[in-house]
C-alpha cells in the first residue's frame, strides 16, 4: 500500500514500496488533499501491474497520457511506467533511429534533420506527448515562413509522422499531433526538358569521358545519379542485345523492383564504346566519386554556354522519359525508367517547345 505525506506549504508526497523491497518517494507538488488520494490510488494500481508483469488497467493508462508532463517524468525516475512514457523531444528520434537499423544512410540522415527542425522549434526537453495540434500547424507555418517550399515543409513533415507514428504503434504516445499535417509530394514545376541540341554541347564541355557517360546515363538511359549510376557495371550493360541491367536501391524495398531493365539506345551506347575503349577502365561504369557532382555539372554547364537548370541530373532523367514517351507506350516508359505512371504523369512528363511547334502545324 501507498501512503501520502503532507508537508509544508501544501506539498506532498507518495510513499511507496518497489518490487524490489526499496522504499521510494514521488513527488507531488503543492495539491489537494483530493488530488493526492487519486494520485495514490493510481500508484497503487501501477505498483500491482508491475509486480505481475501486467500492463496497467485502461482507466491508469489514459491517466498516464493526461497526466502533468513533469509528475510522468518522475513516475518514470521511480520505475513505476517505462521511461518512454515520459520521452521528450530530443529523445524521440534518437531512440526511434537506434531501432531502425535496417534503414538506408540517406533515409537516416533525412529523419534525423526532420527532427532537429522539430526540436529547434519546440526545444528538445518537450515532452512529446504535451504537443498539441495546434502547435503542429504553427510548425508547419514556421517552416514555409522561414522560406523553405511547399515541398520541402511536406518532407519534414513526412518524416515527423513517421517517427510519432511508430511512438503511437508502441502505445509511448496516444496519438500524434502531426498525423493530418500535409506531406504527400507536390508536383514539379520545374519544367525544364534538355534537347539533344543542348545535351551535345554539354557532353562538348565534359572535362573527360567518364563525364560524358555520367551525364549519357541519365540523359539518355534514365538513371538516377548517383544511386543507379555508380552502381551499374559492365556485367550490367548487354551493347550487342541493346539492353541493361540497372539496380535500384529507392526502389528495392518494394517486392521485384529491386533491378530493372532499360534500353541502351544509339547516343548511349557511343559514349558506353568510348568509355570501354579507355586504357584503364574500371569494373564499374561511372569511376567517379560521388562528392560534389551538382557543383561539378553546374560548372560543365556553365562552360557550354547553355542556360543552367535546378535539379541537374533529376532534369536530365526526366527529359529521358519525356522524350521516351513520344514513341513508346507509357506503361513500357515507366519499367524502363524505374517509376510508375502515376508518378510519371505528376512529375516526369512536361509540354514541350516541340510540342507547340508541332501543333502549330497541325491540321494545314
Amino acid at each position: 500500500m501507498a501512503s501520502i505525506t503532507n508537508e509544508s506549504g501544501g506539498r506532498r508526497t507518495i510513499q511507496f514500496v518497489a518490487d524490489d523491497g526499496s522504499r521510494k518517494s514521488l513527488r507531488l507538488g503543492k495539491i489537494s488533499k483530493q488530488q493526492a488520494e487519486q494520485a495514490k490510488v493510481r500508484v497503487e494500481r501501477l505498483v500491482a501491474a508491475n509486480r505481475v508483469g501486467e500492463p496497467p488497467d485502461p482507466d491508469t493508462k489514459r491517466w498516464l497520457h493526461e497526466v502533468d508532463p513533469v509528475l510522468l517524468d518522475r513516475l518514470a525516475r521511480t520505475g513505476l511506467v517505462e521511461a518512454s512514457h515520459a520521452t521528450r523531444l530530443g529523445d524521440l528520434g534518437t531512440a526511434y533511429l537506434a531501432r531502425r537499423q535496417d534503414l538506408k544512410p540517406q533515409t537516416r540522415r533525412f529523419l534525423r534533420l526532420a527532427m532537429d527542425r522539430l526540436t529547434e522549434h519546440f526545444g528538445a526537453d518537450r515532452f512529446a506527448r504535451t504537443i498539441s495540434v495546434a502547435e503542429a500547424l504553427d510548425w508547419r507555418r514556421k517552416l514555409l515562413a522561414s522560406g523553405l517550399s511547399e515541398a520541402t515543409a511536406r518532407t519534414y513533415a513526412r518524416g515527423v509522422k513517421q517517427v510519432f507514428k511508430d511512438a503511437v504503434d508502441r502505445g509511448t504516445l496516444e496519438t500524434s499531433p502531426f498525423a493530418k499535417l500535409p506531406s504527400g509530394t507536390v508536383a514539379n514545376r520545374n519544367d525544364r526538358i534538355i534537347t539533344r541540341d543542348e545535351i551535345v554541347r554539354v557532353l562538348d564541355a565534359c572535362p573527360d569521358q567518364s563525364w560524358r557517360t555520367l551525364i549519357a546515363l541519365c540523359r539518355f538511359g534514365g538513371l538516377r545519379c548517383p544511386s543507379e549510376t555508380h552502381l551499374i557495371t559492365w556485367e550490367d550493360i548487354d551493347l550487342h542485345s541493346g539492353r541493361m541491367r540497372v539496380s535500384s536501391p529507392k526502389t528495392e524495398h518494394h517486392l521485384g523492383h529491386g533491378t530493372r531493365e532499360a534500353p541502351v539506345q544509339p547516343a548511349l551506347r557511343a559514349e558506353l564504346q568510348r568509355q570501354l575503349e579507355q586504357p584503364s577502365h574500371e569494373a564499374r561504369v561511372v569511376p567517379l566519386s560521388r562528392n560534389n557532382l551538382h557543383r561539378r555539372l553546374a560548372s560543365i554547364i556553365a562552360a557550354a554556354g547553355v542556360e543552367p537548370w535546378r535539379d541537374p541530373f533529376h532534369c536530365l532523367r526526366r527529359s529521358c522519359q519525356t522524350e521516351w514517351a513520344e514513341e513508346f507506350p507509357e506503361h513500357v516508359v515507366a519499367s524502363w525508367i524505374g517509376n510508375s505512371v502515376v508518378v510519371a504523369r505528376r512529375h516526369y512528363l512536361k509540354v514541350t517547345q516541340a510540342h507547340f511547334q508541332a501543333a502549330r502545324g497541325h491540321g494545314r
